[in-house]
């Protein structure tokens, strides 16, 4: 889903602070994000601090956040594929390098895993605690 393909709401902001959203986003800077929005850089100094910009900001930034984190899932699957084939290369250095990539990754992937369980019993031991206050 595409950032101008979210669902409608209510806009509380000006045509030119809706304007500015995706521009503020995109932009390595706030300077060329005013450039690009056509407003001046005091005028985004001063949206940001309206709670309802930032609001509206935060919003945007975390569906950019979305499309790009599917993107990368859908790259993480075309690269594995890849990675599969060049475990069959004829080549043996492309083999050899591709078998130390996978076994790289498979250790990292362990570790995570093991990082995500732990997280997992501290909040649940978090949780329990609160409970009992």
């Amino acid at each position: 889903m595409a950032l101008h393909d979210a669902p409608q709401h209510e806009n509380p902001l000006t045509p030119r602070q809706t304007n500015a959203l995706p521009r503020i986003v995109a932009a390595p800077t706030l300077r060329q994000a005013a450039d690009e929005a056509g407003v001046g850089y005091r005028t985004i100094l001063r949206w940001m601090r309206d709670p309802v910009f930032r609001a509206e900001l935060d919003r945007v930034r975390e569906a950019a956040a979305s499309v790009a984190y599917a993107k990368l899932q859908e790259l993480a699957l075309t690269s594995a594929a890849n990675l599969e084939e060049s475990l069959n290369s004829p080549d043996e250095s492309i083999r050899l390098r591709a078998s130390r990539l996978v076994f790289d990754l498979a250790i990292k992937a362990e570790g995570n895993h093991e990082l995500r369980k732990r997280i997992d019993l501290l909040n649940n031991a978090f949780s329990m605690l609160k409970a009992n206050q």
